[in-house]
């Protein structure tokens, strides 16, 4: 079940059947079976949930509750945590574990009860799929139906099973209204049937997946479930528990994030910016390496053996990665912001290419040269801030703009998507769209991240002057950063 390799310990479940044995051999006669059962099968959860943990760290973790009150909570907590638990991240799953673990009978009967009516749902709602037949006339009696069950895969049982009854009851309807009366009786039309419904499982399979991936501020620890219903309860509560708490802060206006919350939203964002890294467009390519037949090519290298296939050229996928300029406004009322949008460009930074960064307020700088060292984020944004003549000055777009006119032009092509962070306040206005015009004709899209709710844009003049030249997007949350980007990126 649980197979990790780290640090020179590898984690498998006979490990925990040698743990028990010893560990009931350690302790006092006095306690309880109970306890050490318990204490073995709460480091089992925490292993599950991706903490590492040795078997001489279990061993010792036992050993260490002879020393306290086995009665007092807080001290099992803290004697526990002192030696299971390795960073931050870790004590936050071992505290959700702990107090999900740790509860009354009463608590614990009921969360079983709760996770079993669920699971019999899940297996209802696969059933399902298994009762779809297919109704013909009976060629015995014609007043009759007879009903033909139709066969389909595991996973495609599983897929029908996730779907809205909306769509299971038009699948159903598609079922009953294929083939009418006498074409209902030919051989080929169950397994006709069975092919278009499989289609139908196949394209809602892939809908699914879209809208998993769309869901990815969830946290998606390493976890793995037990099959034992006390643990698995708890594993459950643990997920669930970090999805609400990481759901709450990507939604949070950034500016409001407190710097008490700054290490997870730190966190939050290199993987999201990590994961956006690792799904940049792809197109086909030439290669010597076995995958789709590059027909055209086959047929015109084999033109000198009379159009015998002799040799065949194959097509292979080549990650495409678009070229992108940020102009990002750090002044005074922006800084926040900034420094959650840079975050983002510095995860991505590796997956494009040519990626040119900018910050401005009263005027323009290049940041470029500072995401390509290889400092970490930190170090990067203090020596940005450090270093800048413009971070927390007033604005002035359009001395920006002007500024990159006369430096930083030749930077543009027809394929650069240049992205700016700003609220669009800024003196100068009309100087200020006139010149942001001149860098639309020359690029292919301009993406305006603004930090104003929408409910705002209505009463500003710059939102309705710069809306009509830039593709405007709402851009105040870590969500809105995270969708904005991952449109652009994967188009």
């Amino acid at each position: 079940m649980c197979n990790l390799e780290d640090d020179g310990y590898v984690q498998v479940d006979e490990e925990f059947e040698e743990a028990q044995k010893l560990l009931t051999s350690s302790l006092d006669e006095g306690l309880p079976d109970y306890v050490e059962n318990n204490i073995v099968k709460f480091i089992q959860i925490l292993r599950n949930l991706g903490i590492i943990i040795s078997l001489a760290e279990s061993i010792e973790a036992l050993e260490a509750l002879k020393l306290v009150d086995i009665i007092k909570k807080e001290e099992v907590r803290t004697t526990l945590c002192s030696l299971l638990v390795k960073d931050s991240y870790e004590k936050k799953i071992f505290d959700k574990a702990f107090d999900s673990f740790f509860v009354s009978l009463e608590d614990k009967v009921y969360q079983q009860r709760i996770r079993k009516e669920k699971m019999m749902q899940q297996e209802e709602a696969k059933k399902e799929a298994e009762e779809l037949k297919f109704k013909k006339e009976s060629v015995v009696d014609e007043d009759k139906d007879e009903e033909v069950p139709l066969s389909f895969t595991e996973d495609q049982k599983e897929i029908y099973s996730k779907l809205d009854p909306e769509i299971k009851e038009k699948i159903k309807k598609f079922i009953e209204e294929s083939f009418p009366g006498h074409l209902s009786h030919s051989s080929h039309a169950q397994p006709m049937l069975e092919r278009m419904v499989s289609g139908t499982l196949n394209y809602w399979k892939n809908q699914l997946r879209n809208q998993d991936e769309g869901d990815e501020q969830k946290q998606k620890i390493e976890a793995k479930m037990t099959g034992d219903l006390d643990m698995d309860v708890v594993i459950e509560n643990v997920i669930s528990s970090l999805q609400q708490e990481e759901e709450s802060l990507i939604t949070q206006d950034m500016k409001r994030i407190s710097d008490e919350e700054l290490p997870k939203v730190t966190m939050i964002i290199k993987k999201l910016s990590h994961r956006l890294a690792t799904k940049i467009s792809r197109r086909f390519q030439q290669s010597k390496k076995t995958g789709k037949l590059d027909l055209r090519r086959t047929i015109r290298k084999n033109i000198k053996y009379g159009g015998a296939m002799l040799e065949l050229e194959y097509k292979t996928k080549k990650i495409k990665k678009p070229e992108f300029l940020l102009i990002c406004d750090v002044s005074d009322s922006m800084a926040r912001y900034a420094t959650f949008v840079l975050q983002f460009m510095y995860g991505i930074a590796s997956a494009v290419r040519n990626m040119e960064s900018f910050i401005f307020s009263e005027d323009l700088e290049r940041v470029t040269e500072f995401f390509t060292s290889n400092l970490s984020f930190e170090e990067t944004m203090a020596k940005i801030i450090s270093q800048s003549k413009q971070w927390g000055k007033t604005t002035n777009f359009n001395q920006t703009l002007k500024t990159f006119h006369s430096q930083y032009v030749d930077l543009l092509s027809p394929e650069t998507v240049v992205f700016i962070m700003s609220d669009t306040k800024t003196i100068e206005l009309d100087e200020a769209v006139m010149n942001l015009r001149r860098i639309k004709r020359q690029v292919k899209e301009i993406v305006w991240l603004n930090t104003l709710p929408k409910s705002e844009w209505p009463e500003l003049n710059s939102v309705q002057e710069f809306k009509g030249i830039a593709n405007m997007l709402e851009c105040y949350t870590i969500k809105h950063l995270k969708n904005s980007l991952k449109i652009q990126t994967l188009t």
